[in-house]
């Protein structure tokens, strides 16, 4: 019992001459889960899943950064532990210097991770619900739907809390391996074991700058993800040589490399202490950049393309369960709102199912008749008997292979009232100018067209249902059609019921679903239609385009999906800046004894301040650099790749973005070299 007393004794005295190396690891992992937690939260959350993400490629890429950055803030955690069995080392020399058993000794250290751990998630766990909730507020002070009621995404707090176990499990097997293998001299001396690099060739680092590039350029042009690890594989070959540059400054400079040696002997002497936080922080800095900029394009090239692109600032399209709504309601709601209206035109769309040969299943198809391509640009339009166009409005020198559409050659259509197939040949797209607005029913701003008097014979032979009308016109000034924008749409939800059908365009095929699922309903189905039911909203397909609705409202429809982005983006670049503290503060604590011995050979304390700011330096600007510049490349390829309208203003906002890190990168630099500077240049504790 005396023994067992004294050896908690040895604990607690340890404990509190280290107590600042405990705050550091435990704050570590209290940071790591609650970010996980607060945005899994949020992620998995049933408002956001099945209401304002339902699926797709917005849940995609959010899920896809979730990913990434939880393995950056493992990597991170990891990295902290390191940090805090390196120092804790001298604890496990002096216990096993006791003759205290290394088994015995191991269970100790896991005793004490084990209580670190338990208690930091719990901790995490409680943030990350505040988080959220704060997260959440704020975003419900600009957007309020009904279903915009904060709600616990479980599954978030799941993923956190095995996170955490994950964390704890491998450190526990880390510091096991690492008790029974290492000899006493070793851990007495952990602090100053020196990690030189292997594989610092040049010709492996200029092999990096290269894979970098060309593995972005093949990933954005191939959509294949083995590239991107390739161009990661470059990055860690770059800095690898980073941080044994002073072998290059030796052999082109060897006056500037003699004048620098302690730099660069202090920075190839640390190892993979480097090379392990420059890499991963690199990397959540350009998950951060790349999250909010690449989130910012769907709002950027919508609400600009409104403004400048869309030939139509009103367009009101009629369906069966609209009823006997039609043109003379639509102009006497503008006279009854001071609404002139101008350039108002009609057209007649039929749907018809389409055979997807590709995904062996049917879908709808809108089409329109050459005549109606004539009524809206005034220029003559033939398509042969038999065949058929997609027309996109878009500039007519716009590259098609950026366009996903069926293979030209004959295509399986259906005729969904006389349940007749018909075999049209698909001539591929033509682009006209400021055609079409950007719409639910015309999808990348485009239809297929079909000469006229096929057009005409299967409109005679369809059921209402599968045609509804179009009427598109403008105004004299949009931005004064407010109430009459409001007025519109609340008519139409009149006449409609006070419903709205979410699957209206499917019912051309819902013979072909019967046939494949039986045993399942499938008719049209009809909610109830409620003024802030953001679904409705969003994925009714006869919600009525208003240009003043869009400007006006349009940035409120991409809120959540900005708010996952950029939570997620703070997250990792708060996580990349964390790991470099972490790393500088290491560093400093290293190099202490290495600055009081070379005052004794004469250096003088503004020298250190130099080697200190170099290595501040480094340590800061290498992520932010290499994260910025490789991330706005990736960015380019892919706004190159794949259309997307105004992209160059998507890119510039990326520019801005990335500055934006940098200047706080700058001031944090300064603050930390001061820090860091007052620090070393204290020898009484060293």
């Amino acid at each position: 019992m005396v023994r067992l007393m004294t050896l908690n004794a040895i604990v607690r005295k340890l404990f509190k001459n280290n107590i600042k190396q405990y705050a550091l690891f435990i704050s570590s992992i209290i940071f790591a889960v609650a970010m996980i937690g607060g945005y899994g939260i949020l992620q998995f959350s049933p408002t956001v899943t099945k209401v304002l993400m339902d699926g797709g490629s917005t849940q995609q890429i959010t899920l896809s950064m979730f990913a990434f950055t939880l393995i950056g803030t493992f990597i991170f955690v990891i990295y902290a532990y390191s940090l805090f069995i390196r120092y804790k080392s001298r604890e496990i020399g002096v216990f096993i210097s006791l003759g205290i058993r290394r088994n015995n000794v191991c269970k100790i250290v896991i005793k004490e991770l084990n209580i670190i751990f338990l208690t930091a998630t719990l901790l995490g766990l409680l943030f990350s619900i505040l988080i959220s909730w704060l997260s959440w507020t704020a975003l419900t002070l600009f957007v309020k739907t009904e279903e915009t009621v904060f709600s616990v995404g479980w599954t978030g707090i799941a993923i956190a809390i095995l996170f955490s176990a994950l964390c704890m499990i491998i450190t526990r097997v880390l510091i096991s391996r690492y008790i029974k293998k290492i000899d006493i001299i070793k851990i007495l001396k952990a602090e100053e074991q020196v990690e030189n690099i292997k594989g610092d060739s040049f010709i492996l680092g200029l092999i990096g700058i290269v894979m970098i590039p060309v593995g972005i350029i093949l990933c954005t042009s191939s959509t294949k993800l083995y590239f991107l690890i390739a161009s990661l594989v470059g990055l860690y070959l770059l800095i690898v040589q980073i941080t044994s540059i002073g072998v290059l400054f030796k052999k082109t400079s060897p006056n500037y490399y003699y004048k620098n040696i302690v730099f660069f002997n202090l920075m190839r002497s640390k190892g993979k202490q480097y090379i392990l936080p420059l890499f991963v922080s690199t990397i959540l800095i350009g998950v951060g950049i790349f999250g909010v900029a690449f989130s910012s394009v769907p709002m950027i090239s919508g609400i600009l393309s409104t403004i400048y692109v869309d030939p139509y600032d009103y367009m009101v399209k009629l369906g069966f369960q609209q009823g006997s709504f039609n043109e003379s309601d639509i102009k006497k709601l503008a006279i009854d709102n001071n609404v002139k209206i101008k350039d108002f035109k009609e057209f007649d769309t039929i749907i018809l199912g389409e055979y997807l040969k590709k995904y062996n299943e049917w879908g709808p198809i809108n089409f329109v008749s050459e005549e109606t391509v004539y009524n809206l640009t005034g220029k003559k339009f033939d398509i042969d008997p038999g065949s058929y166009v997609t027309i996109i409005s878009a500039d007519e020198n716009s590259d098609s292979s950026k366009y996903h559409s069926q293979p030209i050659g004959p295509i399986t259509l259906l005729n969904p009232t006389t349940k007749k197939e018909l075999t049209l040949n698909n001539k591929g797209i033509k682009f006209i100018d400021k055609i079409m607005n950007s719409d639910s029913m015309f999808d990348r701003k485009s239809f297929c067209v079909m000469d006229t008097a096929l057009f005409n014979k299967l409109h005679n032979e369809m059921k209402k249902e599968y045609i509804f009308k179009t009427y598109i016109f403008n105004t004299l000034n949009w931005r004064e059609t407010g109430v009459f924008s409001n007025a519109l749409f609340n008519s139409i939800i009149k006449f409609s019921g006070g419903k709205w059908c979410p699957n209206y365009s499917t019912g051309v095929i819902f013979d072909r679903i019967r046939a494949q699922r039986p045993n399942e309903p499938v008719n049209y189905e009809y909610k109830e239609y409620k003024e802030t039911s953001s679904e409705a909203n969003r994925d009714w397909e006869f919600t009525p385009y208003s240009r003043y609705h869009i400007i006006n409202s349009g940035i409120f429809d991409f809120a959540v999906y900005l708010l996952l982005t950029l939570y997620i983006s703070i997250i990792a670049i708060v996580s990349a800046i964390m790991s470099i503290g972490l790393k500088i503060l290491n560093t400093m604590w290293q190099d202490k004894s290495v600055y009081k011995n070379i005052t004794f050979l004469g250096v003088r304390k503004t020298k250190i301040k130099s080697i200190i700011s170099k290595q501040v330096a480094l340590i800061y600007f290498v992520p932010v650099t290499l994260g910025t510049i490789i991330t706005l490349f990736l960015f380019k390829s892919i706004m190159n790749a794949e259309f997307r309208a105004f992209s160059n203003v998507s890119f510039l906002f990326a520019c801005g973005l990335s500055l934006l890190v940098v200047l706080i990168q700058v001031g944090l630099f300064f603050v930390i070299r001061k820090q860091a500077i007052k620090e070393c240049v204290k020898f009484i504790d060293v």
